[in-house]
Order: C-alpha cells, then sequence, then structure tokens
C-alpha cells in the first residue's frame, strides 16, 4: 500500500513539474530580448550576493574555499589584499564584469546562431514551398508545355506523384506532410468517383440478390475505366501505407477503394470510421482493436487476417468476404442476413458482441444471432465451445 502511495505522489510531483516547466518556458519565450539580458544580469548579481552571504555560514565557507585557493579563479576572483597591495574598485568591477558578461555574451550567441537558423530554415521552407506548388500543379494534371501528347503528361503527371512521396514522408518538413496526404486521397478519391464506384456500390446495397458473380465483373470493369494515373497513385498509397496508416493523419471519410493491403499491420486502436474500402483487399493484415465503423467495405476481401478487437459495427459488408479470419472479441453486429459476407473458416468468440444490446441477451438469444454466422462458414473457438458445452449440461438427479 506505501508502495503505491508514493507511486502515486510521485507521478503528480512528476506531473506538476513538467506542467510548470512548460509555463515558465511559453512565459520565458515572451519576454523581449532586452528584458532577458536584465533579467540574466540580475540573476548573476542575486547568485553573486547570495555567495557572499552563504560564505559568512561556517557550514558553508569550506565550500567557497575551493575557488579561493584556485590557481585560475583565485587571483581573477579573489586578489590578495595587504596594506601594501589594497583591492581596487576597477578589480572589483572587472570581476563583476566578468561575471555577468560571460552569460550574456553567450546568451547573444546563442540568439545570433538562432536567428541565422531561423532565416537558414524559412529560405528552405520558401524553395520547398514554390517547389511544392509546382509539383502540386502536375500531381493533380496541370501540366504546362505538354498540350501535344496525352502520354507525356500522364509520364510528367506520375513523376509530380512519386515527388509528392517525399512530402507525405516529411523529407521537406512536417508542414508539408498534411497537403501531400490530401492532395493523394482526394486524387484517388476524385478517380473512384470518375470510374463509377458510388453507383455499384449502391446497386450492391439495393440488391436483395446473390450477385456474386456480377460483382467480380462490375468490379474488372471499373479497374479497366482506371488510365495509367489512377493505377500508379494506387500503388503509391499501398506503398505508403505505413505513412497514411501512422496515426498522423485523421483517416475518417477517407477513400481506400482498390487498395491492396496485403501482409500490412495496422497500429492498434487506428480509426479509419465512415471511410470506403470497395474491392478493397486485406490478406494476412493485421488489424487488432481497428476502427472499422460504419465504413463501406461492399466487396471487400479479409483474408487469414487477425480482427481481434476489431469494430466493425455499422460497416457495410455487403458481397465481401471475411474467410479464415480471427473475431475474438470483434464488435462485429451485422443482422442483414441477405448480403452478409462470407466467413467461411473465421472463428467467433464469447466475447463477440454481434448485436447492439448484445450484453442484454439470452445465452439462446445469443446462440439464434451466432447460427446465421455459422451459415456463411464461421466457426466457434475452442473458448466458446467449452462455454456453450457447460451451458447445455443438465445436472443429474439423484433420488435420496
Amino acid at each position: 500500500m506505501g508502495a503505491v502511495v508514493i507511486k502515486m505522489w510521485w507521478s503528480r510531483i512528476a506531473k506538476f513539474s513538467s506542467t510548470s516547466y512548460r509555463k515558465t518556458r511559453l512565459a520565458w519565450q515572451n519576454v523581449e530580448r532586452p528584458y532577458k539580458l536584465l533579467i540574466t544580469a540580475f540573476l548573476v548579481i542575486t547568485v553573486i550576493i547570495s555567495g557572499e552571504t552563504l560564505s559568512k555560514n561556517p557550514y558553508f565557507s569550506s565550500l567557497f574555499e575551493l575557488p579561493r585557493q584556485s590557481r585560475v579563479f583565485g587571483p581573477i576572483f579573489f586578489p590578495p589584499e595587504s596594506a601594501n597591495n589594497p583591492i581596487e574598485w576597477k578589480d572589483r568591477v572587472q570581476s563583476l564584469l566578468l561575471l555577468i558578461g560571460l552569460p550574456v555574451a553567450f546568451l547573444l550567441w546563442h540568439w545570433r546562431d538562432r536567428n541565422v537558423r531561423d532565416q537558414i530554415e524559412n529560405a528552405r521552407k520558401d524553395t520547398n514551398l514554390r517547389e511544392y506548388l509546382e509539383v502540386q500543379k502536375m500531381a493533380a494534371g496541370l501540366v504546362e508545355g505538354a498540350d501535344g501528347e496525352q502520354s507525356v503528361k500522364c509520364q510528367l503527371q506520375i513523376a509530380a506523384l512519386h515527388q509528392i512521396r517525399g512530402f507525405l514522408r516529411g523529407e521537406y518538413g512536417e508542414s508539408f506532410r498534411r497537403p501531400a496526404f490530401e492532395l493523394l486521397m482526394s486524387g484517388h478519391a476524385n478517380a473512384m468517383e470518375r470510374i463509377g464506384v458510388k453507383q455499384v456500390q449502391k446497386q450492391i446495397s439495393e440488391c436483395d440478390d446473390d450477385i456474386s458473380d456480377d460483382i467480380w465483373v462490375s468490379k474488372e470493369k471499373l479497374i479497366l475505366k482506371m488510365d495509367m494515373v489512377d493505377k500508379e497513385r494506387l500503388e503509391i498509397i499501398k506503398f505508403e501505407y505505413d505513412q497514411i496508416f501512422s496515426g498522423y493523419f485523421n483517416l475518417s471519410g477517407k477513400c481506400f477503394d482498390f487498395i491492396d493491403f496485403t501482409w500490412a499491420e495496422f497500429k492498434p486502436d487506428l480509426k479509419i470510421a465512415n471511410a470506403s474500402f470497395f474491392g478493397a483487399s486485406f490478406f494476412g493484415c493485421l488489424l487488432k482493436s481497428v476502427n472499422f465503423e460504419y465504413s463501406q467495405l461492399q466487396a471487400a476481401e479479409f483474408h487469414d487476417c487477425d480482427l481481434s478487437s476489431a469494430r466493425l459495427w455499422g460497416a457495410h459488408l455487403d458481397r465481401g468476404t471475411l474467410s479464415d479470419c480471427i473475431l475474438w472479441g470483434a464488435n462485429i453486429g451485422i443482422s442483414d442476413t441477405a448480403s452478409f459476407p462470407d466467413c467461411s473458416g473465421s472463428e467467433i468468440d464469447e466475447n463477440c458482441w454481434m448485436a447492439s444490446n448484445w450484453g442484454g441477451l439470452s445465452e439462446d438469444e445469443k446462440e439464434k444471432v451466432r447460427s446465421i454466422w455459422y451459415a456463411a462458414g464461421a466457426s466457434a473457438s475452442e473458448s466458446l465451445q467449452n462455454h456453450l458445452s457447460r451451458f447445455d449440461e443438465t445436472p443429474a438427479v439423484t433420488d435420496k
């Protein structure tokens, strides 16, 4: 108990110290430089006077004897005083100026060095900004000087998209990462809308019949409508997934249609709610605790994925697949049996939430909901089977 109390108080002290340091640092940054110099000089004088006072104390006098006896500091700050060689005021003034001048000179050098670095950084930012604006135009398709040949435009646009990758990674400064991300994602979203993904999604949602074969035909037709730039952008987003899904950007509502995420590892608790993953491929992906709530996952393929504790509540999995996936503890409430995904080989356990009021359902009611998953090919994990076997057991009646 004592160790817990000490740990709690120590964490509070550390938090208070960190907060106080940040506030003090911000306050010091807002002070004008002339006042900073005056404050520094005042602090130095205060330290000297405090040292003079402490040197008279017998407990601290031995500490002050060390610099006095030093061969370097002794003659400078503690010149010998005698009747024939009295200490003049100029000696005291020189020593005082030396004590005050050293920290002041250091601050002046520091501020000058910082100004130079800021000027270099600002110049670099201006150069990077001009380069980014030029690359941005080309990546968006506004290619100048290539009106005669469409293939030349495509090549220049593809080259510009690859240049955007450097801005996305932060190689030209953090301030360019978000604009590069938005440029890539908006370009991909516009391409998917142009080839007609939204219309196909609407047809899938409104159709009650089994149109699995038609889905594959529709996907192939949509892919054929993509041009060279669209396909290259798909590959760029695929290879830069570690930057895009690093948690630095807001992914909610973004378009990731047709992107291949094979063997990708997503950060736990990553939020990608309300996003679109039509026709996306998740093969062997690590998707623990990822939030896909209310996302468009029509015709998406999840195969051999770890979806433990993932949140798929409200997601549209029409004509999608969840084959050979681990769904332990996932929130996967789906009630529309007509558009239920193929779950062959996947495992569910007793911690899966399959309805909004799952915690309030009886075991019989839960089993009815699970039967939908069993019909789609899912199997109960060993822990769920043990749980159900205990539930089905009836106590033997003995005669007394």
